[in-house]
């Protein structure tokens, strides 16, 4: 995972990572964002194939090291 996999994120799949990390759902984070469920699992798929991780916790560990998590 580099950088330039983050930077290539868009500004949606960016809040997408950043509620990730803080644990909420896939239908949390679709409320919380005002989207559908099916968005937020796109996002959080291009998240992984990006940021080239395979669970949630890989991607909010990612989240922590480029500062986009707390």
């Amino acid at each position: 995972m580099t950088r330039r996999a983050y930077d290539s994120l868009s500004p949606a799949e960016t809040r997408v990572l950043a509620l990730l990390a803080t644990g909420l759902t896939n239908r949390a984070m679709a409320t919380r964002l005002g989207v559908s469920i099916h968005t937020v699992r796109s996002h959080v798929t291009h998240i992984y194939e990006q940021l080239d991780v395979h669970s949630r916790v890989d991607a909010a560990l990612a989240a922590q090291r480029l500062g986009v998590a707390q």
